[in-house]
Order: C-alpha cells, then structure tokens, then sequence
C-alpha cells in the first residue's frame, strides 16, 4: 500500500510516500527505512523506487520523500545544502515515529549518490538511526564537494 503524506521541516512542507507492506496485519509493528535520493534526483527517480520496491518486499515500512527544493516539496530549487537535507531526513524520521506500524527504535536510513552523504551524517549524529545503507556515495568527500561548490552553493564561486 502507498500512501502520499507530508510533513514539515524547518518550515517547510516536505512531500513524501509511504509503503507498507501489503502482508501487514491490524496492530502489526514493523522497522522501517527512509529512502534518501541522490543530487538532481527526487522521491520518484530510478534508484529511490527500486529501493523503495525492495525493502517492501523485504517487509519494511518505507518512506521515499523529496528534500527540500527537489520534486514537489517547498524550499529553493538548486539549493542542496548537506546539513538541511539532514534536517529534512531527521524530520522523516519524526514522521515515522508517529505512525502506529512502525517500531519507533527500529528506522534505518539508506541513501544513493549524495543521499548516501546525507544518511551517513544522520546516522553519526542522530542516535534513532538503527541502520545505515549507503550506495554509489562519494569517496572523497571533501575533494567532490569542493569540485561540486559551484553546483552545491548556488553559483557561489562560479563564473557569472
């Protein structure tokens, strides 16, 4: 089953999609994983979905949901700034902890591409994060995003 939700962070509304899995019974209490996209992509890219699709399968709850600024959630398009997607992702996990089908020490976080940088830096600063996946993530953290600033700060550094 999916569900379209929404819930707010720093202000903003963040548009998102929960699945539970179809084999869930009344009262059941499930772990969940929340889906992270990559730089560029949104809630509905190729990655997010197969992901998304596995873990239900797999029998988690899962929420797949647009950082601010991408797909349909509020927030300046092009801004992608690290530590508000990591806001953006903790105010997900909120989100989770309010729903009855989910075991609320139980949600682990999974990311691809720059989805996969912001799940690492959630899980090594919020201690709810029960699990980490990270794929396709960036080896060189520092050396990638100073080669991605102009991207990653707007034009700041770029030539005009």
């Amino acid at each position: 089953m999916q569900k379209e939700i929404s819930f707010t962070s720093d202000g903003l509304k963040i548009e998102g999609v929960l699945h539970i899995p179809d084999d869930m019974k009344p009262g059941e209490k499930r772990a969940a994983v929340v889906v992270l996209h990559g730089f560029g992509s949104n809630k509905n890219g190729g990655i997010s979905m197969a992901a998304t699709e596995l873990f239900e399968k797999l029998g988690y709850v899962t929420l797949r949901f647009d950082m601010r600024g991408c797909g349909d959630s509020e927030g300046e398009r092009g801004r992608v700034i690290c530590l508000e997607q990591v806001k953006d992702t903790q105010a997900a996990i909120n989100f989770l902890e309010t729903q009855d089908c989910v075991i609320k020490t139980s949600i682990g976080v999974m990311g691809h591409s720059f989805g996969a940088a912001v799940a690492i830096y959630t899980a090594g600063v919020d201690k709810r994060v029960a699990a980490c996946i990270s794929t396709g993530g960036w080896g060189m953290g520092r050396r990638n995003s100073e080669n991605n600033m102009p991207l990653m700060q707007l034009g700041k550094n770029s030539p005009t």
